[in-house]
């Protein structure tokens, strides 16, 4: 089901398109709220691209940060007990966008019940329900497996289409 295009959600509104209508965040309870900075966000991977006839493409390279605080603890710089799982979900991560797929798609994995989100989704963003209100406590629930419309997408890529990695 596609619900549309971008919302903007503030404390006090909704914004789609050029309509603005009330109800903020869609919670009808207090909320705790962590703000970040513009660029406070962490990197723990990446797929560069190369550009082949002026298009971008996947080439091939993906570098993971596995030294990175997300998975480290600041103090002794030993791995958290849960650097494992998460340096698999990035991996993926990174993988699928090795498949030309976005970030964000807004789905809960392929497992049920639905307890984690798509790895394509990231901190911290929260899921949306049928009707395009937050689901409360979905921020730091990103898993490690893709979602059903992922697996499809990445199905139907033909790798040897990729300029990018120069195939013969």
């Amino acid at each position: 089901m596609r619900l549309g295009g971008p919302c903007c959600y503030s404390p006090r509104f909704r914004k789609k398109g050029g309509a603005v209508t009330p109800g903020g965040y869609g919670t009808a309870a207090n909320v705790k709220a962590k703000l970040f900075n513009p660029g406070a966000f962490y990197t723990a991977g990446i797929s560069p691209t190369v550009t082949a006839k002026g298009k971008e493409y996947f080439a091939g390279r993906t570098i993971m940060f596995t030294h990175h605080s997300a998975y480290r603890d600041a103090g002794t710089g030993l791995p958290k007990p849960t650097s494992r799982g998460r340096i698999v979900g990035t991996i993926v991560h990174e993988l699928v966008h090795a498949f030309g797929m976005p970030h964000k798609c807004g789905y809960f994995d392929f497992r049920a019940p639905r307890d984690k989100t798509c790895c394509m989704n990231y901190r911290p963003n929260w899921m949306l329900d049928d009707k395009r209100n937050l689901i409360r406590g979905t921020s730091a629930k990103t898993g490690g497996d893709v979602c059903g419309r992922h697996l499809k997408e990445v199905r139907r890529v033909h790798l040897e289409d990729n300029k990018g990695l120069a195939w013969k």
